[in-house]
């Protein structure tokens, strides 16, 4: 990954189209556990791209038809190993490593729970779906911290997810770059009817707005 001493500032929105009914029940807690129960549930079966290990399968058609296995999606599609909120996998990773828990004060009208934490990785990188990190040491590669926060509504669902990556060299003669990821997320339980005509109902839409680098 090639990084240089200019400084970048990025904005963006992104609208996932989520298909289903009603939010789905999830008791309340303070753990971050709960928090990755309560998207596995919100996503369970919705998504036909799905990946493992380094394989990608998806359904094609996505409503009837089979699995097929592919290995060449990893650079446009959604992986266990990005760095975002909503990912079970980095969640799943920052419980192992002392995340914590407390009062998040409220969000957007909504009370919220902060999870927190900071995993150092051997590999941080980017590819077309957006962050990523690695477990795996790789020679030439830029590892480092990623300093996170999650802010969780009452039913465990990500509210907003702020994180800093300090990319840090495996060999001298690079300097060092940091990264600051926010990341809002909004629409839980809407119908696509909320937000004006759609083409079909029984939609939900999660806005994820404002990731910025720096």
């Amino acid at each position: 990954m090639k990084l240089t001493s200019v400084t970048l500032v990025a904005a963006c929105l992104l609208i996932v189209t989520i298909p289903g009914g009603a939010v789905q029940a999830t008791p309340e807690s303070k753990s971050l556990d709960s928090v990755i129960a309560a998207i596995k549930k919100q996503f369970a079966k919705k998504a036909y791209v799905r990946s493992k290990n380094g394989t990608y399968i998806w359904k094609s058609p996505s409503t009837v038809g089979k699995w097929i296995n592919w290995q060449n999606l990893a650079g446009a599609i959604w992986g266990q190993d990005l760095i975002n909120g909503i990912n079970p996998g980095f969640l799943k990773l920052g419980a192992s490593h002392a995340a914590t828990s407390a009062d998040g004060g409220t969000f957007e009208g909504v009370k919220t729970t902060l999870h927190s934490g900071t995993v150092t990785v051997p590999k941080l990188d980017e590819r077309q779906a957006w962050m990523y990190f690695g477990t795996d040491e790789e020679d030439g590669s830029w590892g480092g911290p990623i300093t996170w926060k999650l802010w969780a509504g009452p039913d465990n669902l990500p509210r907003r997810f702020h994180a800093i990556m300090r990319f840090t060299p495996k060999h001298g003669g690079r300097k060092a770059a940091t990264m600051t990821m926010n990341i809002i997320y909004r629409g839980w339980g809407r119908t696509r009817q909320d937000h004006g005509p759609a083409p079909a109902p029984h939609h939900r839409r999660l806005v994820i707005a404002d990731p910025t680098r720096t």
